[in-house]
């Protein structure tokens, strides 16, 4: 029988930010992603075996008329594409456009199912509405610049949308 890995199970009651809107129930979502580090552990599993992986695949900064958001708006937006074989929980994610702030705008807890995408729009209307349109608390460049997402919780670094080179039209 596998040996249960500690450092997979978190009983830390506190936020990584005490920003975060989820502070209040950190300590719930721990528990249960230690109860499902112990079960995938006795499997002789881990979920970076399983190779969850949730990436920015799309971005349009400066949208001129292409798409409108809900509110009929031709807002800027990024979509977020799940490559892994399993839903993804996004509940500790973030976005950001600022290195030193990864933490800008948590995405709501919803999940992403495999293969899907979803579509954020940034608009700086800071809408987080999991059954509704999501808008982020910041616009993007049309000069470009980097997008970072973020898992919070988990030892690895942000995914990082760099469109500063892509051409401009």
């Amino acid at each position: 029988m596998p040996e249960l890995n500690m450092a997979d199970i978190s009983l830390n009651p506190s936020s990584p930010r005490n920003d975060s809107p989820h502070k209040g129930n950190r300590f719930k979502y721990s528990i249960g992603i230690g109860i499902l580090a112990s079960i995938l552990g006795l499997l002789s599993v881990s979920l970076s075996e399983l190779g969850a992986q949730v990436v920015i695949s799309e971005i349009l900064a400066s949208n001129k008329s292409f798409d409108l958001d809900n509110d009929g708006k031709s807002s800027d937006w990024l979509e977020l594409h799940n490559l892994s074989a399993f839903p993804v929980d996004l509940w500790e994610w973030t976005l950001s456009d600022d290195l030193e702030r990864l933490d800008k705008w948590w995405i709501p807890n919803l999940a992403i199912l495999p293969g899907e995408s979803i579509r954020i729009w940034c608009s700086g209307r800071n809408q987080r509405n999991p059954k509704g349109a999501l808008h982020t608390n910041f616009k993007l460049s049309a000069k470009g610049e980097k997008i970072y997402l973020t898992e919070f919780g988990v030892e690895k670094p942000p995914h990082v949308f760099d469109y500063t080179s892509f051409p401009q039209y």
